[in-house]
């Protein structure tokens, strides 16, 4: 029974998350859209095709640690790539939608969220908001943008946010 009643209590949580998902997607980053999308996306690029080619290298704005992605082979890993600190009516989105990641990975346990910023976020704004809120997942801001262009078409696809899984094995999980 309190399997059932714990199912219940996450499928709530998730349909938000989706939801989230589904709205900001049409919202993005207004501050960077215009600046950055023709220089970004001006070719498309095919998705990564081995755990080789999905790993990548990035500095934890939080933490100040290197974090790799095959670190967390064993680990289903979810991609956020989102924005925060551009726009206040979308960092009220994103917040709740960090908040769900956070009640999801507390309630669950076995996955790695990462969260993955566009360079137009401050860094010192994203540091404070993950510290306040004991958001304890590396926290990448992706001022070159490597990893947008490695993900391009599902970022290019959804808008930010995009959620991208990846299981155990590091294989891209649709």
């Amino acid at each position: 029974m309190k399997r059932i009643n714990l199912r219940l209590r996450i499928i709530p949580w998730f349909i938000t998350a989706l939801l989230l998902v589904f709205v900001l997607s049409f919202i993005g980053c207004s501050t960077t859209t215009e600046a950055t999308t023709p220089e970004i996306w001006a070719l498309p690029t095919p998705l990564p095709a081995t755990s080789a080619e999905l790993d990548f290298s990035a500095v934890d704005v939080v933490t100040g640690d290197t974090i790799t992605l095959n670190q967390f082979a064993g680990t289903p890993v979810l991609l956020n790539f989102v924005n925060y600190g551009c726009n206040q009516n979308l960092n009220n989105i994103v917040s709740d939608q960090l908040f769900a990641i956070k009640e999801l990975k507390e309630q669950r346990g076995d996955f790695m969220p990462i969260s993955v910023f566009c360079g137009c976020c401050p860094e010192q704004v994203l540091r404070d908001f993950a510290t306040e809120n004991n958001f304890n997942w590396p926290w990448i801001l992706d001022t070159d943008y490597s990893l947008v262009r490695q993900f391009e078409s599902y970022v290019v696809q959804y808008g930010y946010p995009t959620l991208i899984f990846i299981d155990k094995n590091l294989n891209l999980r649709d």
